[in-house]
């Protein structure tokens, strides 16, 4: 399978998603990986779509909705609003490719700005940033039945890591971004982000980067250098 095949399915898709945004999914945008690959960064490919949506939503009307635009999904995970933000994710067959979706209950809508960017509703790099960052510390602590703080939502993998070393590179550190968007009330929990980059499984990301789809540009990076680089980032974050 080629990128070219791949985002062909994912414009396929993405079109009928963007056309009905007003009757079926008003206020929808693309963030994630692929919102980062494709519109700002072209360093490597990503195959998945990850919308969110502004409030709470019902997974199985979401799902009928995609149905009712020919984008029937199977392999379905729905999580209804509880404990953790609403979601559903399921798999799409569109031109013969399988490509994964998932719809995401946005708790960080009207931070950043919007933008569309080839007809697809999305937002300005920094709210894209924000949202990668978060994949690491999670959406938040909550106190768990013995009354300690529990950090709960964050992973760590290859994609996030890559795609953080890449913004830090090309567009602003996270040191400087962080400081920047926390003087702008962005309230982003430094003390989580260290935590989860403390706990980074790195013998395990070793595999999982050579498995990246890296553009050529970028082939040159590795986990090692990306250790390095949050080594740094973590020791200048833990710095009073």
């Amino acid at each position: 399978m080629t990128f070219f095949q791949i985002y062909k399915a994912q414009d396929e898709i993405l079109t009928r998603i963007m056309n009905s945004e007003d009757s079926f999914f008003p206020q929808i945008i693309l963030a994630g990986g692929t919102a980062l690959a494709r519109y700002y960064l072209n360093h490597r490919i990503s195959r998945d779509l990850d919308f969110f949506l502004p409030g709470n939503f019902d997974p199985a009307i979401v799902e009928k909705q995609f149905s009712n635009l020919g984008i029937p999904l199977f392999d379905v995970t729905r999580i209804p609003s509880g404990r953790f933000v609403t979601q559903l994710h399921g798999w799409s067959q569109i031109n013969g490719q399988r490509i994964k979706v998932s719809v995401i209950e946005d708790l960080f809508a009207d931070m950043f700005d919007v933008t569309v960017i080839n007809n697809v509703r999305t937002e300005v790099i920094d709210g894209l940033y924000h949202r990668k960052l978060r994949t690491i510390t999670g959406t938040g602590y909550s106190v768990n039945t013995v009354g300690q703080n529990q950090l709960h939502g964050g992973r760590q993998n290859a994609r996030d890591v890559f795609d953080l070393y890449v913004l830090d590179s090309q567009q602003e550190s996270i040191n400087q971004f962080v400081e920047r968007i926390n003087r702008q009330g962005a309230n982003f929990p430094v003390d989580g982000f260290i935590r989860g980059i403390s706990r980074m499984p790195w013998i395990e990301l070793l595999d999982e980067f050579e498995l990246l789809e890296t553009l050529p540009d970028f082939h040159k990076i590795t986990a090692y250098d990306a250790k390095r680089y949050f080594d740094a980032v973590l020791s200048a974050l833990s710095t009073p």
